[in-house]
């Protein structure tokens, strides 16, 4: 699902917790993605009890050739690092009739733990919404107005969101809180708009982009990656999705 601005993606996954929910889901707690979360599995995924330190496939599948409507398309894997986008139909993805589904050898390579058991999408296909942010002196004021702090994605850090605080090349000791997370620790350069581990993607929250994404897209190729990491302003665009975590309750 993509087109959906940070905001509504927060909201709809924890929705997910409500009686009555649109999946029939009882019994969890649920919410966007958190970066601790997202960097759990991109460690496990890199070692020996996942891809063993390669990076998992990237995702290039998209549903059309249209400028203006270009869609991912889920679970799945390029066939070698150097393809170019790949685009297909809506017919071929229902079939699974196009190279590379998740089923396949060549799909499993997109899988964080090499087969179907594993998470996909990591590497590509939409970058992803997590639940962390800079928060604006103006929205801090806003949400001190709110009292339904839980189904916004400002104010203070809590169970279900991180604040962060900007990273300048003069505060650069800001992105030591995110230890644990794939930022701080594989930031190779320690400062905003450049490369981490398989020079993925880095650039991190700030004033003007205040929300996270990760993992990349289908069209990044090399910017790409389990670690990717990226800032957005939180408006809903075709090549940003997201995913809820669900814990059983």
């Amino acid at each position: 699902m993509n087109n959906i601005g940070i905001e509504e993606a927060y909201n709809l996954c924890r929705s997910l917790k409500d009686t009555n929910n649109v999946y029939g889901i009882s019994n969890v707690d649920s919410h966007l993605t958190k970066n601790s979360e997202w960097g759990a599995v991109a460690y496990l995924s890199y070692s020996k009890y996942g891809r063993n330190g390669t990076d998992v496939a990237h995702n290039n599948i998209s549903l059309n050739n249209s400028t203006n409507s270009l869609y991912a398309v889920t679970g799945y894997a390029k066939s070698a690092e150097s393809d170019a986008v790949v685009t297909t139909t809506l017919p071929e993805v229902t079939n699974g009739t196009k190279e590379g589904a998740w089923k396949t050898t060549q799909g499993q390579t997109a899988s964080s733990t090499g087969n179907v058991y594993g998470v996909y999408d990591l590497n590509g296909g939409s970058w992803e919404w997590t639940a962390g942010y800079f928060d604006k002196e103006e929205e801090q004021v806003e949400q001190e107005e709110n009292t339904e702090e839980e189904n916004n994605l400002t104010g203070e850090s809590s169970k279900y969101k991180t604040k962060y605080e900007e990273i300048t090349t003069s505060s650069l000791a800001n992105i030591n809180t995110t230890k644990g997370e794939a930022i701080w620790e594989l930031n190779t350069n320690s400062i905003a708009e450049t490369n981490t581990w398989n020079d993925s993607k880095f650039s991190f929250v700030n004033d003007s982009k205040q929300f996270s994404i990760r993992g990349g897209d289908w069209h990044e190729n090399s910017n790409s990656g389990i670690f990717a990491f990226d800032s957005s302003d939180g408006t809903g665009t075709n090549t940003v999705s997201f995913r809820a975590v669900l814990i059983v309750e």
